[in-house]
């Protein structure tokens, strides 16, 4: 299956072509592309996360950063329509990092989900 911008904005609405420039999402499906090359699914979600991480340090939003490796947790995020409040319970930084927003759990699940079937809760 071919990534594109148009099939992106269809699965995440919320990432409006004015607050979004197809240029910049094109980058960021580049950059989750290396990050994780497996299926479309995983890496528009990774797309989406890379995408409302940057917007929210941007705009001043409050927004999970990583700094010489220590984590914030995510309260609350706004993405276009879309608000999401939650407490992040990962274990590793690489999970607290993508547990930022919903579409970092998306990924999680799409690209670790055999890890997420043998985790013992």
């Amino acid at each position: 299956m071919e990534l594109t911008v148009a099939r992106f904005r269809e699965i995440y609405p919320e990432f409006d072509e004015e607050t979004y420039p197809d240029v910049r999402v094109e980058y960021m499906m580049e950059l989750a592309q290396e990050v994780h090359a497996c299926s479309a699914n995983a890496i528009y979600a990774l797309t989406a996360h890379l995408l409302a991480l940057a917007h929210a340090e941007g705009t001043g939003a409050s927004g999970g950063t990583v700094t010489t490796g220590t984590v914030q947790t995510v309260k609350k995020a706004r993405v276009g329509r879309v608000a999401s409040e939650f407490v992040s319970m990962a274990g590793s930084v690489e999970d607290v990092y993508f547990e930022q927003t919903p579409y970092g759990k998306t990924y999680l699940l799409l690209s670790n989900h055999k890890r997420f079937s043998t985790r013992v809760l």
